[in-house]
Order: C-alpha cells, then structure tokens, then sequence
C-alpha cells in the first residue's frame, strides 16, 4: 500500500504557520495594523520610521479581537496546550525600541494629533521679517492688554494695516481663495450696522474689482461711468463704496516684489473694539482711532466700534496678455464706524495700470482708456461722490503721491455716513482770525509752512487757496 505524505510527519510546522497567517488576518489591530499607511496619524510607529522611508511594523497592546473572544495573548496560550509549536512575538515582529515617556512626532503629524496647524505659527508682533503674514489665532491672545505709547507710535508708522495670508484658525489669514475669476465677488455679513451716505447696511459684498457693494449692479456698463445711474428704477443703482473700481483679475508677484503675500484679496471685521481687551483688538482701535482724529476735521471724539479691512494685492486688468499678469496694482480700503459716524481709509500701494480693455485699455499696459472710477455711489439713484481729480482721468496715478493723511503720501480719508466729506487738509485752527498768514497743516502732528502740495485750505472768508 502506498503511503500518502503527512503533514504532520513531513512538514511539521506548515499548519502552525498557516493558523498563523490566518489570525493575522482576522485580528482586529494586526489588519488593522497592516492596512493603514503608516505615516498616517492614526497609525502607531517609531519616531524616525516616515523620515526615511524604511517601515517598521511594530507589536500593538492587548486589545479584544473581532469576534469579542480572548486577546491576543490568551489565543497564544490556547495554541501552547494543542502541543503546536507557538512563534513568540519577536519571530513575528521586530523587537519594539525601549518605550520613551515623550514620542517625538514628525511635525505633519504632530499638528494633527494636536489639532493644531502643520505649519510653524507666529505671533503678528514678533520680529521675524514673516510676522505680518500671520494673523493671530484665539489661542494665542493676549489678554487684559496694555498698549504703551512706543508701541502705538510703532504700528501708527506703518502705511497699511494688518492683512495676513497665513495663520489664523483657518490658516490662511484673511486670504480670500473663494474671490476668483468665475467667483468675482462674495456676500459677507457684518453683524452690526454700517451708516453709508444716508443708508444702514450689515452686509456687503467684497469684489475683485475693486468695491465694496451693497445692492444690485446693472447688467452691463458704459464708460465712462456715471453714478446715479439716471434710468433708475429701470436698471439697478448700485450703492457700494469704490476704491479702484475697474475690471481685475489677479495677477502675479514680481521678482523685485518686497512683500510676498498671495496676490489676490484679502478681507477682515473687527467687531466690538470699544470693549476688547485682547492685544489684536486694542492695537486696533487705538490705531484706527487716533489715525481717524488727526486725519478728519471734527473727528476729535471718534472712537471706533467696528472695522472692516479689505487688501487687493497685486491686481492685473482683464483682457490682458499674460505678461500683463506682472503689471499690478496694490491698494487697501479701510472702514470704521460708532454705527453712527463711519469713515473711510483708501491707501494706495502701487498703481501701474489704470483701465481695462473694455474700457479701452491695451492688452499690455492697461493704459490709453477711461481709467477706474473712485467714489461713492447712494444707490437707488439718490447720489454719488466722484473723487476729483483722480477719478476716471490720468491723474488716477496721483493717487500713490497725493492725500496728506497721518503724513502719508497715498492715503486718503472720507467721512461718509450722511455725506460724503474728505478728510482733507485742515487750517490751522490757532490762525483763523488770520486769512492772510499761510501756515497750514494737514495734520496736528505735522505742520509745515508754504510746502504742502495740492491742499486746499478754506479761508475765514470762504476762499480756496490751493498750494
């Protein structure tokens, strides 16, 4: 009789190994242990094994199986009283390192398990040269805040404000990556009441192309453009406060650009600043507050209540060829308000474009058409503001070098929540019984004689005196 082979006999441990690789497969953490990527952060590994690239499949603790029966150790004791051979751990898996009170993470993963942010963040105020792309975060303000005078006198010098691209608890700052070229504008709801020329709003929309808006557009525009549009109700009057307002697309940053946050546009509220204590809010309205006292006649008592801060950084014209992406314009409009006075901030960056080629501009300039629009427009066809002479003429450039605001060459400050009123340079207070003595200022904190440019200053008997 022919003898069939045994498995027993002639392969003494295939059985053991084939129980083996069965419950590796049907054990709750080793599959689960053997599926998942083990960089993943649900994933227990050795400190150095994703840095590189080798993985080491490491022993897990005890836990029940899937069919709620004995763990892992009981199954091995099981095995030992059948008389098999049972494969210790270490035969199995690669002897573990000595365990540490302290698992160093890699840093992608550290910030998940963290529920924190993958990347480094900063505090606005630090020193590093990056600090002011990084908004601050709520878990990381101070509180019950005291702002020195050398501090405020350090915030006051920079032209723009705080806008950040990165940071914040969303880690992208005040970054609008919605606001694209399908996506011109978005809606934003502000929570509070913003006086705008004889209207309360608390919303707006933000567009790309350079205003701040409040109601309906028409469907198309004529240039140049005229504001109330005059067929009211028949085609919608748009109320919206405009800084540069002409067809944008975002364009790129240039080599020599010094500052290297994402183009495109930026947009942050403040709310209730009169009772903040945290570092960020104070900072804010102090600033805000003494920048709008000494830049607007009659604003000596103006505390603000809330803010609103949008940037359009780097903005090209449509219509463009692609080198004209590198042709752009940077400029920022800031609002405050009690929820009754509100004033506007326009400061201008950089102006290197001025009208897009469906207002005539060229394809590689952006020059040679009607320029952008700047004003104010009520809407609902009441009325508007067109800020002369820079508005939809060639002087638009001017708009870098003139405005005497806080001293600042490019800012510009309105009144506007019943009419609009340009904070513009202001006479002298201690010399209005004497018309004829030209010491004028545009500011209390700078007085000059005879060397302020392009100020009109109003004489005691309602002369302009332009010098």
């Amino acid at each position: 009789m022919r003898n069939e082979p045994s498995l027993d006999r002639d392969f003494p441990s295939l059985r053991s190994i084939i129980f083996w690789c069965i419950l590796l497969l049907l054990s709750s953490p080793i599959s689960v242990q053997i599926m998942a990527h083990p960089c993943d952060d649900t994933f227990e590994y050795d400190e150095d094994m994703c840095n590189d690239g080798s993985y080491e499949l490491q022993s897990l603790p005890e836990t029940e199986d899937l069919n709620g029966g004995n763990n892992y150790e009981d199954s091995l004791e099981v095995e030992e009283e059948k008389g098999d051979e049972v494969p210790q751990s270490d035969d199995i898996f690669e002897e573990r390192n000595e365990a540490k009170e302290e698992v160093s993470y890699p840093q992608n993963i550290a910030g998940k398990i963290a529920g924190g942010k993958s990347e480094e963040h900063m505090r606005y105020n630090s020193d590093s040269p990056d600090a002011d792309r990084y908004a601050s975060r709520s878990d990381d303000s101070v509180q019950d805040y005291v702002l020195t005078e050398a501090r405020l006198k350090e915030i006051r010098s920079k032209f723009l404000y705080w806008f950040f691209d990165k940071g914040g608890d969303n880690d992208e700052g005040d970054y609008q990556r919605d606001i694209q070229s399908l996506t011109p504008q978005i809606h934003k709801n502000f929570t509070f009441q913003l006086p705008f020329f004889g209207f309360g709003f608390n919303y707006a929309r933000v567009s790309m192309n350079g205003y701040l808006e409040f109601s309906d557009p028409p469907p198309h525009y004529t240039y140049p453009l005229v504001f109330p549009i005059k067929d009211w109700p028949k085609k919608n009057d748009p109320s919206f406060i405009g800084i540069f307002f002409s067809k944008c697309r975002i364009g790129e940053i240039r080599p020599t650009d010094i500052d290297k946050r994402k183009p495109g546009v930026y947009f942050r509220v403040e709310r209730d600043l009169q009772d903040r204590k945290d570092q960020f809010g104070v900072e804010m309205r102090e600033r805000l507050k003494w920048d709008i006292r000494e830049g607007v006649d009659g604003a000596e008592a103006f505390v603000p209540k809330h803010a609103i801060v949008v940037t359009w950084k780097n903005m090209s014209f449509t219509g463009g060829i692609d080198n004209s992406l590198y042709k752009t314009n940077t400029f920022q409009m800031v609002l405050a308000t009690d929820e009754v006075n509100t004033y506007a901030m326009f400061n201008y960056v950089d102006i290197q474009w001025t009208s897009h080629t469906e207002a005539g501009g060229d394809t590689v300039n952006g020059e040679g058409g009607i320029s952008a629009f700047v004003g104010f427009n009520a809407g609902n066809g009441t009325r508007s503001y067109e800020y002369k002479p820079y508005s939809q003429t060639p002087s638009i450039r001017d708009l870098t070098t003139k405005g005497c605001a806080n001293g600042f060459p490019g800012r510009h400050i309105f009144k506007i929540d019943e009419t609009i009123v340009p904070g513009t340079c202001k006479r002298d207070e201690g010399l209005r019984n004497e018309p004829t003595k030209l010491d004028i200022f545009c500011h209390s904190r700078f007085l000059t004689r005879l060397r302020v440019l392009n100020c009109t200053i109003v004489t005691s008997q309602n002369k302009l005196i332009t010098v």
